[in-house]
């Protein structure tokens, strides 16, 4: 068989499992047991469920609101991409106008993973089929990852948006074709219309990229303009759009949301202890929930894959998984100093939809790290590359210790104490013991205030749930000064036992989780 019948007959072959892929991710979405659509949800309206949540809620009140052409801004409290694409479904599926835009995007990102995968490994035959088994093992037929597609959120229109972008920039590296850098900006930008976060985690990995080829491969001027200028066109309807809809709502003021999320904001200083207790796991610091890296197997493998494919690959090769890598490095960073990002959140509020559309890039990965282990000559060096950064990333334990330093905290009444001096560190934290009521254990209002000026629960400090009872800690550095702390009505301190001032360390040992495992280790 000729080069060119192999290679037709790969693509045969590549297109049979994307569409199969495609049958099988419909199928599962259409029977997955929390979806709801058509004259549900609800049935009553005293049913509680997804549609009751705030974010969800709101999403559905700016959908209807824009299908009736209500500009009122008290119907629009998120950014208008995800309720702008849904409201043309309000009149077919009236409870779930995003049922049908959900499936769209879910198709779509199979649809562009798999086209990621024959862009990053060209020379694999099958790559882009891989891509699409991957997409099915790793998202559709896991049922955790397909509960943060069925749930409406903003990272699922986002998630296709963003492999959009970084496909369109590796066809720009391959081709140097001016529409790959207008089609890159363009989605780029369009996930602006989403979430601005990850556009901004996304793009700041993206534009240094496509600079930097511009600026290799062309040396006249007016060539760099017109490069420049398509760049500009891509990013001028997303924005454009955008700034129509906030003046149409909110004139001049900036929205809500926007508002919200500068206040709550990022902190750097969090992302090692973050990186544990989120990815590895939360244990013993925190006594709920697990690490990403437990309940999706194939993050630890795809991260030595990263590392395995960038030792291994040269020239071309080396610029295409180092875009991808960085994108997920950013994006993920971004998340890690998210302060309203706390270890309950991840699973109790289904918090990983953040991470949607790098868990199937790790397991891509995992994938590429077994094809290398297989079949390449440089197997060796990819095997102990991937190991070693394995086993720098991961053994790694979160645990809350005791300050030696004098401090007094004095308990003013049920509800109230006095933490002298202050948080010393970003990384303190006070435990107290009280007896609460679920409402008060993880979604109580509690109030700070140091001298006149008054804290924000979530914004500036959050209250955990531990094992030896809560635990006070900072979100960012707080003034000097003595710490006035009055906790919800349905929260009572314990008198008898006095609060202690400590901090959160990360600690070098194997995680709780892979000692209940393994206990000989």
């Amino acid at each position: 068989m000729s080069g060119l019948h192999r290679l037709v007959h790969a693509r045969r072959a590549d297109m049979l499992v994307i569409t199969v892929a495609l049958l099988a991710a419909a199928d599962r979405y259409f029977r997955f047991p929390m979806l709801s659509i058509g004259g549900r949800p609800p049935k009553a309206s005293h049913e509680v469920g997804w549609w009751t949540w705030w974010d969800q809620g709101k999403y559905l009140d700016a959908a209807r609101a824009w299908a009736s052409g209500n500009l009122d801004s008290g119907q629009h409290w998120y950014l208008p991409g995800y309720p702008l694409i849904a409201a043309p479904f309000v009149r077919i599926t009236p409870n779930q106008p995003f049922v049908i835009p959900d499936l769209v995007c879910l198709l779509a990102t199979l649809w562009l993973l798999a086209g990621l995968a024959a862009r990053l490994v060209p020379g694999v035959r099958g790559a882009r089929g891989l891509g699409a088994v991957v997409f099915l093992i790793t998202t559709i037929f896991w049922s955790k990852p397909l509960e943060a597609w069925i749930i409406p959120w903003t990272t699922t229109p986002a998630t296709p948006v963003i492999l959009a972008c970084l496909l369109a920039t590796l066809r720009f590296l391959d081709t140097s074709r001016g529409v790959d850098v207008f089609l890159a900006t363009l989605a780029g930008a369009s996930v602006a219309l989403f979430r601005p976060t990850d556009a901004l985690a996304l793009l700041v990995v993206v534009l240094p990229f496509m600079a930097w080829v511009v600026f290799r491969r062309v040396e006249e001027p007016r060539g760099r303009r017109r490069y420049l200028a398509l760049a500009m066109a891509g990013f001028a309807p997303p924005f454009l759009l955008l700034a129509v809809a906030h003046l149409a709502i909110f004139g001049n003021q900036l929205g809500p949301y926007l508002t919200d999320s500068a206040r709550l904001g990022f902190e750097w200083r969090l992302v090692p202890l973050r990186w544990v207790t989120l990815f590895v796991g939360p244990r013993p610091l925190f006594p709920e929930g697990y690490g990403l890296v437990r309940m999706f197997p194939w993050i630890a493998p795809g991260l030595g894959g990263m590392a395995a494919m960038l030792a291994t690959s040269k020239g071309d090769g080396f610029l295409r998984h180092g875009l991808v890598i960085a994108a997920v490095i950013a994006h993920c960073t971004l998340y890690l100093a998210y302060r309203d990002l706390p270890p309950p959140s991840l699973w109790l509020y289904y918090a990983y939809h953040y991470f949607k559309w790098v868990l199937p890039v790790f397991g891509l990965y995992a994938a590429f790290l077994l094809i290398t282990l297989i079949a390449s000559p440089l197997r060796w060096r990819a095997g102990l590359i991937a190991a070693a950064v394995i086993v720098l990333l991961f053994p790694w334990r979160p645990e809350w210790v005791r300050d030696r330093s004098s401090h007094r905290v004095d308990i003013t009444d049920a509800h109230a104490f006095l933490l002298h001096g202050g948080f010393p560190a970003i990384d303190s934290g006070l435990l107290f013991k009280a007896r609460a009521n679920w409402e008060a254990s993880y979604l109580g209002h509690h109030e700070m205030r140091i001298g006149d000026s008054a804290f924000r629960e979530y914004a500036d400090f959050r209250v955990y749930r531990v094992d030896d009872g809560f635990l006070l800690v900072p979100l960012r550095p707080l003034p000097a000064g003595d710490i006035a702390f009055t906790t919800d009505p349905g929260m009572a301190l314990d008198p008898s036992f006095s609060p202690v001032l400590g901090r959160q360390r990360i600690v070098l040992g194997l995680p709780c989780w892979f000692r209940a495992i393994c206990p000989t280790f």
